[in-house]
């Protein structure tokens, strides 16, 4: 009778490792850039980031070709703070459609009051879930020590998707406008000219 039961106890966690997958990666020695590039360029369904700063051209980029090439659902939610970074591209993202919501963390013009900031850096990329403290900028990669948590878990994923929904939710901005051109893979367009 032990035996059986540790049988099946066995059994059921083997099956368990089996459905799910992790991997961590910590920048800037395994360049998560790499893997996350991956990642979004064979995305064939859905990409929705919660990101605090977007600020690297290469992630912008393959986020605007996945929706524009592959048809791919590609949202957004970021921090009304990264509109003030210099270098951020959700003005490009915007610009060429895609779905962008600003969370609110300044409440009215002149207020000095600040909500709290919308500081997740997750993407939720078909059945994959990418967290961790990496911000999708060039830093992050490069210059910074950060990490990432790969899932594939069908669990964590639900949970992934319902907290996109509910910082989507809370955004008051939300502008989304088609831009068309030629889909030509040759000439591809400078998204950041």
């Amino acid at each position: 009778m032990f035996s059986r039961i540790i049988f099946i106890v066995v059994l059921f966690f083997t099956h368990l490792s089996a459905h799910s997958t992790n991997r961590v990666l910590f920048s800037p020695d395994d360049k998560p850039r790499n893997h996350l590039l991956k990642l979004l360029n064979n995305a064939k369904h859905r990409i929705y980031a919660a990101l605090y700063l977007l600020t690297d051209k290469k992630l912008a980029t393959a986020l605007i070709n996945a929706a524009h090439y592959r048809g791919v659902d590609v949202q957004v939610v970021t921090d009304q703070t990264c509109l003030l970074t210099p270098y951020n591209k959700i003005r490009a993202l915007q610009k060429y459609g895609i779905a962008v919501f600003i969370y609110p963390s300044v409440r009215g013009k002149k207020s000095t009051y600040y909500a709290g900031i919308m500081h997740n850096k997750f993407a939720i990329i078909d059945s994959t879930v990418w967290s961790g403290s990496f911000n999708w900028t060039v830093s992050a990669n490069t210059r910074n020590h950060e990490n990432v948590l790969i899932c594939e878990d069908e669990k964590t994923l639900r949970s992934f998707v319902r907290k996109f929904a509910q910082l989507k939710r809370a955004c008051v901005v939300r502008r989304k406008r088609k831009r068309r051109w030629r889909r030509r893979r040759k000439n591809m367009p400078n998204y950041f000219a």
